[in-house]
């Protein structure tokens, strides 16, 4: 849901989802980063936090280090900063 451009159409969209499942057997999965203003919506649903842990994204992290441009992956020091930055900035999502 956060990946919607403007708050007004995550609303609409969410508020027309929420129709089609009431007049359905339709069940539904919203997944999010955690804004306020979308858990406030979701409010009376169950939640479930899923957070990755550091060892996991570094895995990931260096197994994507080859599709750097080369001019990085050539300088193992820029190389290792570039990829602890990611890290760093991923902050278990």
């Amino acid at each position: 849901m956060d990946e919607c451009d403007e708050r007004n159409s995550r609303e609409q969209l969410i508020d027309k989802l929420y129709e089609v499942q009431a007049s359905t057997d339709l069940r539904l999965l919203f997944t999010s980063r955690f804004i306020s203003e979308i858990m406030e919506r979701f409010q009376p649903s169950p939640r479930l936090e899923v957070i990755a842990k550091k060892e996991d994204v570094i895995c990931f992290v260096t197994g994507q280090i080859s599709r750097l441009p080369k001019c990085i992956q050539r300088d193992e020091e820029l190389k290792h900063a570039v990829g602890k930055k990611i890290v760093e900035a991923v902050d278990g999502m």
